[in-house]
């Protein structure tokens, strides 16, 4: 008796550990400006493949919404193809990762000068 109850304990041990949902984070390196190979459409397949249930920007909460929602026009490709996204699936959760402030602290500490300075680099 005292194995059967040893052995249905183990049994259902291993069965609840393995309905254990997995959390998948997948970074999707992004250009910012739409470009002749690279446009919010291409980023919008890309999320359609991934299926994501959370849409993080790397950018200052204060462009969204206290609903998270974008509160101005986002013209770069992320803001575009997320846009297009959660109007597809709306119970796909928009958030910002970034601190709060972010901008403002780069202009005041003179790092904001630097912005798209790779990509003139690149171009010389």
């Amino acid at each position: 008796m005292k194995k059967i109850i040893t052995l249905l304990l183990i049994t259902a041990t291993i069965f609840s550990c393995k309905t254990e949902k997995v959390t998948e984070i997948i970074v999707i390196g992004n250009l910012h400006k739409p470009a002749p190979n690279y446009n919010p459409e291409i980023l919008f397949n890309i999320l359609e493949k991934v299926k994501p249930d959370f849409i993080l920007h790397e950018i200052d909460s204060s462009f969204f919404t206290p609903d998270f929602k974008f509160n101005k026009p986002y013209n770069e490709n992320e803001g575009m193809a997320s846009k297009m996204y959660i109007e597809k699936y709306p119970e796909t959760h928009l958030r910002p990762y970034e601190f709060e402030g972010r901008n403002q602290y780069r202009i005041d500490k003179g790092m904001r000068p630097t912005d798209r300075l790779t990509l003139k680099l690149l171009d010389s």
